[in-house]
């Protein structure tokens, strides 16, 4: 999803993460965000967001 809100950009979305981090295994749906903003001719991520879905 993209929200346009004058200079300003939020998104977000939804991905599956499946990593190896030496013997452990993380397999979690995770949900991003971001919001951009443009800056000096060109966007720039000011703020973030990253989190587990729980189902």
């Amino acid at each position: 999803m993209i929200k346009l809100l004058g200079d300003v950009a939020v998104t977000s979305t939804k991905a599956f993460l499946q990593v190896t981090v030496g013997e452990e295994e993380i397999n979690h749906e995770m949900s991003y965000s971001r919001i951009w903003k443009e800056q000096n001719g060109s966007l720039q991520v000011v703020a973030g967001h990253c989190s587990t879905v729980v189902s």
